[in-house]
């Protein structure tokens, strides 16, 4: 972008310009969904292995600067592609996509993530 290397993901200023910035150290390729939260960290759901070496399947969070937020605990991440996030008003995080388990435990589709990543327990969807 603006012949500046970045590792899938890109911030641009208000003038269009690559925000220097924002400068990731991991990779973020095939990204379906993302959202930026108050304090401007970015989290990332979709279709990638790791973002960096730890980190969880096909969900991440970057702090404000691009790098990796290693305080959100998503475990093994998503069996699947993650295609939809949103964040709720007490500041906890749907994740919605093609995934049979997040972190290991079974979540078909749909789980909730409190602001860590971790697993809400007390969000339980009913099987169709």
């Amino acid at each position: 972008m603006n012949g500046i290397r970045r590792p899938g993901i890109a911030r641009l200023d208000q003038s269009g310009r690559v925000d220097n910035q924002f400068a990731p150290t991991g990779t973020v390729t095939r990204i379906n969904t993302m959202l930026v939260d108050p304090s401007g960290r970015v989290l990332v759901g979709g279709s990638f292995s790791r973002i960096e070496s730890g980190i969880g399947s096909n969900i991440g969070r970057l702090g404000a600067d691009g790098k990796t937020d290693y305080s959100f605990q998503s475990g093994d991440g998503a069996s699947g592609p993650v295609l939809a996030l949103a964040r709720q008003r007490d500041g906890k995080f749907l994740v919605g996509g093609s995934f049979e388990t997040y972190a290991g435990e079974p979540r078909a589709r749909l789980v909730r993530l409190d602001a860590k990543g971790i697993i809400d327990p007390t969000f339980q969807v009913s099987p169709p």
